[in-house]
């Protein structure tokens, strides 16, 4: 794909540490109206997981490094006049749009918005790629429209296993 978007992408579960249990005590609430001990266990668990995975991250100046590296390397696609283009299937489809959004939008500060737009957020156009070029091709079709030399894809994911991310990284 020449002329294409630069890619950087990573995986952690940091995010995902805590979902399925937060949907296991929704249901469990709303079909007996109490959350059994066992999902307690569970949610205590998953919270000590990710006081480990956030350890690990304070104790390891290589992972530090690699997030500055990765802030200089969005930072500098924008000095230069590109954009970021995110992207993630399923759950990571909406921390792919949050992300986009933050950098048009405010976040903290009042100030030019940064241009950055997600893959994952056109329903149409995800579904008539997926028809017309298979579900593989649904990030990798619209980089070849969008995408410039000066842009970086910033890919989310849990598993590490999407074909669609796969295939355009």
């Amino acid at each position: 794909m020449a002329g294409t978007a630069k890619s950087w992408s990573g995986c952690g579960r940091i995010g995902n540490c805590s979902y399925s249990v937060y949907t296991e005590c929704i249901f469990n609430v709303y079909l007996n109206s109490s959350i059994p001990m066992e999902l307690l266990v569970k949610i205590n668990k998953k919270l000590e997981q990710r006081r480990a995975i956030l350890n690990t991250v304070i104790q390891n100046v290589g992972i530090q490094n690699k997030i500055l590296k990765s802030a200089q390397i969005l930072a500098e696609c924008l000095k230069l006049g590109g954009k970021i283009i995110t992207a993630g299937n399923g759950g990571s489809a909406s921390q792919s749009e949050h992300f986009s959004s933050e950098m048009m939008g405010r976040l903290k500060n009042s100030r030019t918005p940064f241009p950055s737009l997600s893959l994952s957020s056109n329903a149409s156009l995800l579904t008539c790629i997926g028809n017309d070029f298979g579900f593989e091709r649904i990030f990798s079709r619209q980089i070849e429209g969008i995408g410039t030399t000066k842009d970086v894809f910033l890919a989310f994911t849990t598993s590490c296993k999407s074909n669609p991310l796969a295939e355009l990284i």
